[in-house]
């Protein structure tokens, strides 16, 4: 799967609307359901944070947060790799848009 490509920083992530979401702490996963493609999305903790993140916000501000979230496991520079692609993974699945400024 192709994801696309980087949003501009300035660009405004937000959790795509018509998304229902379901944590299952327990399983450390979580799940969502977007009812246009009629698509189960399983989001492993690391896509759940990046969704979670996406709440309006710049794009450069959520992957500050993104990398401070991930410090203690990984360099800057892999945490930055890692946003990278899970935000590509979950806007080619739908479950976050990015809108201009």
């Amino acid at each position: 799967m192709s994801c696309p490509p980087d949003p501009d920083a300035a660009a405004i992530l937000r959790r795509a609307p018509d998304v229902t979401f379901r944590a299952v702490p327990e399983w450390r996963r979580a799940y969502a359901y977007t009812p246009r493609v009629a698509q189960l999305t399983e989001l492993n903790p690391t896509a759940w944070l990046i969704f979670d993140l996406c709440d309006g916000r710049a794009a450069a501000v959520i992957e500050q947060d993104f990398i401070a979230a991930a410090e203690s496991g990984c360099t800057p520079e892999a945490a930055r790799l890692i946003w990278r692609e899970g935000l590509g993974s979950l806007r080619a699945s739908g479950l976050v848009e990015v809108h201009a400024p």
